[in-house]
């Protein structure tokens, strides 16, 4: 009898690798990229990092390689994403700085955060696509939907928990670019950063990297957009510089 391995779904990176079996949403681009956009070529040190929605726990790992004095909590709600999330901390360089909460991040906030205002970083690629389709699959219709987190709660949420000098930092569908802004003023938040990317040269925006701070120490509002790929098919120069760091290859 023929013995059938299982595929082995290991993305590995340049310091770490992710298994992402059982995690609904694999290892992407707007996951990678929101990793390193977030804080770029900024003088700002995070030592206590929540990434929400952890999925396999990429961003969190993206985290831990750049800060080093960072610890940091991957929250995820679907067990089996939590459960590998957990794995691929504890087989990375950093395991004793990581952590993965498996639970909502409302029953997070409630339960595990302790003292409000203390996070210096709240970022998470939420998810999308509220009035779509749902997809076939239960998880990843659980990952994908806004049921359970929608960036609008996140804003709402890291008015709560953010530090004075904290940030917020997410992606979106380009949809949603007048909606957050307003939602972030209503609570005290300020936009600090916007990029609008686009997958290839000449097309039009698909997501919007936001970076949010409280109101106060914003000086300036940074905005650009940022294209994926030239009309070759290569990488940009931008997306080139921002994800070297991690990805064994950028093609």
């Amino acid at each position: 009898m023929k013995t059938v391995r299982a595929k082995e779904n290991v993305f590995r990176f340049k310091r770490f690798s992710v298994r992402n079996r059982h995690s609904a949403m694999k290892v992407g681009t707007d996951g990678v990229l929101l990793g390193a956009w977030a804080l770029h070529d900024m003088d700002i040190f995070p030592t206590k990092i929540i990434d929400v929605g952890t999925g396999t726990g990429v961003i969190a790992l993206m985290m831990a390689q750049r800060f080093p004095d960072a610890g940091i909590t991957g929250v995820e709600i679907d067990p089996e994403a939590a459960a590998e999330a957990a794995a691929n901390f504890g087989e990375s360089p950093w395991s004793d700085r990581l952590k993965c909460a498996g639970m909502s991040f409302e029953n997070f906030c409630n339960e595990c955060l302790g003292a409000r205002g203390h996070v210096d970083l709240l970022i998470s690629n939420p998810p999308f696509f509220p009035n779509g389709p749902v997809a076939p699959d239960a998880s990843r219709s659980l990952a994908r939907h806004e049921g359970e987190l929608s960036p609008v709660a996140l804003i709402r949420s890291a008015a709560e928990i953010l530090s004075p000098d904290g940030r917020l930092c997410l992606i979106s569908t380009d949809i949603s670019r007048d909606s957050l802004e307003f939602e972030a003023e209503l609570v005290g938040l300020s936009l600090e950063r916007r990029t609008a990317v686009s997958t290839g040269e000449g097309k039009p925006p698909r997501r919007i990297l936001w970076q949010f701070a409280r109101k106060g120490i914003v000086s300036s509002v940074t905005e650009d957009r940022l294209t994926i790929r030239l009309r070759t098919g290569e990488a940009s120069a931008e997306y080139t510089r921002l994800v070297e760091p991690y990805y064994l290859y950028v093609k």
